[in-house]
């Protein structure tokens, strides 16, 4: 009898070590979220609950359930594994319901994510520069023209498997670095080699990002020292979600950016210097963030924080600031001159509408002050909207409207999140003014970005701007209001803010299901 139990014990211990349950309730998650859409789809279209599709959703709903209900139990309600628990099922139904190339700028994405699983890291055709790709025919077939609902769909999952035949398809996402594809390509890979049908080739590169997200989210949870409500609450937003569940680049940089403001922090709050590895990942970390995104190049100083350490000694943190820094310019102005250079913006929308960044730079220079006053009238007149739209008020190509209370809710737990946790370690007010620095400069840079690059020149206020593009920096403003002592103390509030999210999570969900059946 004794034997049995240890034997359960173990076994027990090893489901949870190695996080079995998690895995677990990840598999189970795809095919109760697929069972649960054709559940849905075909009572809106029929009126008839169908029970070889309703008995396996209860089912399975009720296996996931059981499993974060044990994770609550079992280990503990700390917040990473709430996360886990909760943006397993949430996710996977952003992933299934968001049809493949719904989030903005995903075609291109996915041609760019194709061209690396075949080994184009860096494609560039000499005699015009042009950003012309070869695709398969099967895979712009699938894209949003021709699938935009959930019957599209349908009937295009049973279609052509044949990626030989192939069309010239001109690529917007060249300039990305193919770091940002390393997820996504190697679902490509897997769906043109196993000839999969390219929308399950696509949801295949969708839901490698996602493990991403799910993986980072969790270890930038456990590891940041202070608002880890913020941060759980952050990455369960609506854009936050439909954005880590895409082909897109911004998949990986959202996730990978988050983590390493969590890492920076941990390794600045904590009482021991780093080690050789952790100083090697982070530049690793460093490298990652200057190739995602020059205007997000500045986000490398948060390292300079190491100053207000008295555990490094003055060499070692001038040699960690120093490297990251110098090797964060370095690599960031490189690639920008070199996608420049070989991938020029040809959308029509630019020639259309007069955009020329060389005249927008001599405009600038020439009527500083006018700029200043373009940057504070855009934020005056379009701040507002652009804080909707980075909740989640407008998924998809901007036109999946969600209820503007359910976004208003969402606005109230990440303003309150930073107080319900009682914290013993916070910025100090030097470094929460170079904290909101660092976040004002790249705000500035990327207004200016879109200004030169998307704006008529001498425009009075600058055109182009989603709230997508500050997912990786708006934790910042955040993180900045956690302070020691200030809280107010609720019960299990652990395990309270997840669910809240979740049932919020919901709602947006049924407008997605809504948008597209």
């Amino acid at each position: 009898m004794k034997e049995k139990k240890e034997i359960i014990k173990k076994v027990v211990e090893f489901y949870y070590k190695f996080k079995i349950n998690y895995i677990l309730e990840f598999i189970l998650a795809i095919p109760f979220t697929i069972f649960l859409l054709r559940l849905r789809y075909d009572k809106i279209h029929t009126g008839v609950w169908f029970l070889n599709e309703l008995i396996p959703t209860v089912i399975l709903g009720v296996l996931i359930i059981a499993i974060i209900i044990t994770n609550i139990i079992k280990q503990k309600s700390t917040l990473e594994k709430m996360f886990l628990s909760f943006a397993i099922p949430i996710g996977m139904m952003y992933a299934i319901y968001m049809i493949p190339t719904y989030v903005p700028d995903e075609n291109a994405h996915v041609y760019r994510a194709y061209q690396i699983s075949i080994g184009n890291f860096i494609e560039i055709r000499e005699e015009d520069k042009s950003s012309y790709v070869d695709i398969p025919e099967n895979i712009v077939e699938s894209m949003i023209t021709s699938v935009n609902n959930y019957t599209d769909l349908f009937n295009k999952i049973e279609g052509n498997n044949d990626y030989s035949q192939t069309t010239e398809k001109s690529n917007a996402a060249q300039s990305y670095f193919p770091t940002l594809y390393a997820l996504s390509a190697i679902g490509m890979f897997v769906g043109k080699t196993l000839l999969l049908n390219p929308i399950v080739t696509m949801y295949l590169a969708k839901i490698l990002n996602f493990i991403a997200f799910l993986v980072l989210g969790y270890w930038s949870i456990k590891k940041i020292p202070f608002g880890k409500l913020v941060v759980l609450t952050y990455l369960m937003l609506p854009m936050v979600l439909q954005q880590a569940i895409s082909v897109s680049a911004d998949s990986l940089t959202n996730s990978v950016a988050i983590f390493f403001i969590a890492y920076t922090l941990y390794l600045v709050k904590r009482d021991t210097v780093m080690t050789k590895k952790e100083e090697i990942f982070y530049y690793i970390l460093v490298a990652f963030i200057a190739l995602a995104k020059i205007a997000y190049m500045p986000m490398v100083a948060i390292s300079w924080l190491l100053i207000g350490n008295k555990n490094y000694n003055k060499k070692h943190k001038l040699r960690v600031i120093l490297i990251s820094t110098i090797m964060g310019v370095i690599l960031s102005l490189g690639w920008y001159t070199f996608s420049s250079i070989n991938y020029p913006d040809t959308r029509p929308y630019i020639a259309e509408n007069g955009v020329n960044s060389g005249e927008q730079i001599k405009y600038i220079l020439s009527h500083p002050i006018e700029y200043i006053k373009v940057i504070l009238r855009t934020i005056y007149y379009q701040g507002e909207n652009y804080l909707y739209m980075f909740v989640g008020k407008n998924l998809g190509w901007l036109d999946i409207n969600t209820k503007m209370i359910v976004i208003i809710g969402f606005m109230i737990l990440a303003v309150f999140s930073p107080f319900l946790i009682k914290e013993k370690i916070t910025f100090n007010n030097k470094e929460r003014l170079w904290i909101l620095a660092i976040f004002a400069g790249i705000f500035a840079i990327t207004l200016t970005g879109l200004y030169l690059g998307w704006t008529t020149v001498g425009a009075p206020l600058v055109t182009g701007i989603q709230g997508r593009y500050f997912i990786p920096i708006g934790i910042l403003l955040l993180l900045c209001m956690c302070a020691k002592g200030k809280f107010l103390e609720f019960k299990h509030i652990n395990i309270a803010y997840p669910i809240l999210l979740s049932l919020l999570n919901l709602s947006i969900l049924n407008s997605i299901i809504w948008y597209f059946v």
